[in-house]
């Protein structure tokens, strides 16, 4: 037992030390400008592995992906489209995404337009490990503690190490996109929409995790006024031609409503029900 304690403290001390060199390998190596430390390329590009007779990894510029994301580009910089917008541009034009779908993410594009690799330059370290930061709630189909102990943050655009790529756009376009970006932000967050309830995205689903949300709906639409929530738990976070629930699907067919109880309690006619 106690060799095999012996062994098992070696092995976590070898372990810790591999990881060590892994990332003060992959460090020396972004300062010298090797984009194998990234060990994969966006959409736009082709990534060609480290060759057998020593010739660096490096990016290939893919024609037809990187036409679509000088459009992209054009499209937030150029005709100041929203995210939305360019997701719809996509679709009718019939582009799919780099995984073959139809259908683009919002995410995606974000991700696309913020990437300063499409200019010439693919940073490495543009996230870092930081102590747990305080969530609201747990992720969906994730624990309440975190497994690793720490949260991946985004780090300041000065603390990354630039390498140098072929570019697709120019400077100027990333720019501007940017800062068409940061303008839509403010105008959203400016707009009539977000958290009108007090308790909105704080409560949560008890069956399915997800947080509830405020809709408004008709009357015709309320089905028996079983969508229309007053109640004094409440007071007067709703309206009177509110509901409040969680975009999971029941059984049925139906959105997983919350409804009243007859003690006053809010909870989940999905969880209800089974």
């Amino acid at each position: 037992m106690m060799l095999l304690q012996m062994q098992g403290m070696f092995a976590e001390y070898e372990r810790a030390k591999i990881m060590e060199r892994n990332r003060r390998g992959k460090l020396h190596g972004a300062r010298c400008g090797n984009v194998g430390v990234l060990s994969g390329a966006p959409y736009g590009y082709r990534y060609i592995r480290r060759q057998p007779d020593g010739t660096p990894a490096q990016y290939i510029v893919n024609l037809h992906e990187a036409s679509v994301v000088r459009k992209i580009f054009s499209w937030a910089g150029i005709e100041r489209l929203s995210l939305g917008g360019v997701v719809r541009r996509l679709a009718e034009k019939g582009i799919e995404s780099a995984t073959g779908k139809p259908g683009w993410d919002r995410s995606t594009v974000w991700g696309m337009l913020k990437n300063p690799a499409y200019k010439g330059l693919a940073v490495f370290g543009k996230t870092k490990n930081c102590a747990p930061r305080p969530r609201v709630r747990a992720a969906r189909n994730s624990a309440d503690i975190l497994k690793n102990g720490y949260s991946v943050i985004r780090s300041k655009p000065d603390d990354g190490i630039g390498i140098p790529v072929p570019a697709i756009i120019n400077s100027a376009l990333f720019l501007t996109v940017n800062e068409q970006l940061e303008e839509n932000r403010r105008h959203a967050r400016q707009g009539r929409r977000g958290a009108a309830y007090l308790l909105q995205g704080l409560t949560v689903c008890g069956h399915c995790r997800y947080a509830y949300y405020g809709k408004k709906v008709s009357k015709s639409a309320a089905k028996g006024g079983r969508s229309i929530l007053i109640t004094t738990v409440l007071g007067r976070m709703l309206t009177a031609l509110g509901a409040f629930g969680c975009v999971t699907i029941n059984r049925s067919g139906h959105p997983c409503w919350m409804k009243r109880s007859g003690h006053r309690s809010l909870r989940c006619c999905l969880s209800r029900n089974g």
